[in-house]
């Protein structure tokens, strides 16, 4: 099944990773993980974790948050200390009028079906960070037991570099795509839909900017993943890119590609989903040429 096909059909289940001990066990072993792998472990679908940044503390990881709420979700040390206990290094859950003071951290259309907000401080290179989950819909979440082994894979998180590009597994997937169709490359550029989003919020501290653009880059990364699984590929670009990779037999209508590409990104980006920009890059006949292209800039 193609990559249009897939977006038409909406239809990504089976290629999710799903929590499960055997795949939680694994995660001791894994060198590095990161936030959307200890994630979908747990099954979290709306979760994150706030960094101390510049006095403050920001969402600097972030799944099933939309991108307004990740701009939005910046607190002082004293706000959020005086609420959540940094000392008590174990889940500290929030629910009914205990809500209300984080709302104004998050949109309206985010808090709207929230029934829970738990909250686990953790210890990294000298630093407190603070691990959240969010449940909504009247879903629980099981949450693992804060513990050394909570705190261990925590910590491997935070140290981990995301996304990191994988060559080899590029190279193999552009081998089987080579083989089914012709590789038509693209630039998905989110810049002009966070830059809108962050200028309404006029954030001047550069680092929380930064920090910022990066959560709701690897949030659309994680999912432009998804989207374009092998032979199709994607990987990082600069200036808020996404480098793209689909093989098809037949020629692309584009137009319908990013009507497409906006529907599933409008979950992050509600309506600032049509600031997203498809941008032709051309195409290619060779895996040396694709993997190239992945790997450049």
């Amino acid at each position: 099944m193609g990559l249009l096909s897939r977006i038409l059909s909406s239809d990504f289940s089976s290629d999710t990773p799903q929590g499960g001990l055997l795949s939680r066990a694994l995660l001791y072993e894994r060198q590095p993980l990161n936030f959307y792998e200890w994630a979908d472990s747990y099954g979290f679908s709306k979760c994150g974790i706030l960094s101390p940044v510049a006095s403050s503390y920001v969402l600097t990881h972030a799944l099933g948050v939309d991108a307004l709420s990740v701009a939005l979700c910046l607190s002082t040390d004293d706000f959020i200390g005086g609420i959540i206990n940094l000392e008590k290094k174990e889940w500290q859950t929030f629910e009914g009028e205990g809500l209300q003071p984080f709302f104004q951290l998050f949109t309206d259309e985010f808090t709207m079906n929230v029934t829970s907000l738990h909250f686990l401080p953790f210890d990294c290179d000298g630093k407190t960070y603070i691990a959240l989950v969010v449940d909504s819909d009247g879903k629980p979440s099981v949450l693992p037991e804060a513990g050394n082994d909570a705190f261990y894979l925590l910590k491997k998180v935070i140290r981990t570099p995301y996304p990191v590009f994988n060559e080899e597994a590029a190279t193999a997937a552009c081998e089987k795509g080579i083989e089914q169709g012709t590789g038509y490359l693209y630039l998905l550029s989110f810049k002009l839909a966070i830059d809108t989003i962050t200028g309404m919020l006029s954030l001047s501290n550069e680092e929380i900017k930064d920090k910022s653009y990066k959560a709701i880059m690897d949030e659309c990364f994680n999912k432009a993943q998804k989207l374009f699984q092998s032979p199709n590929s994607c990987a990082r670009g600069e200036n808020c890119e996404i480098k793209t990779l689909i093989y098809a037999k037949d020629e692309i209508d584009e137009t319908l590609l990013q009507s497409h590409i906006k529907k599933e990104f409008s979950e992050i980006f509600g309506s600032f989903a049509d600031k997203i920009v498809l941008l032709i890059a051309g195409t290619c006949p060779n895996v040396k040429g694709a993997v190239k292209f992945l790997t450049w800039g």
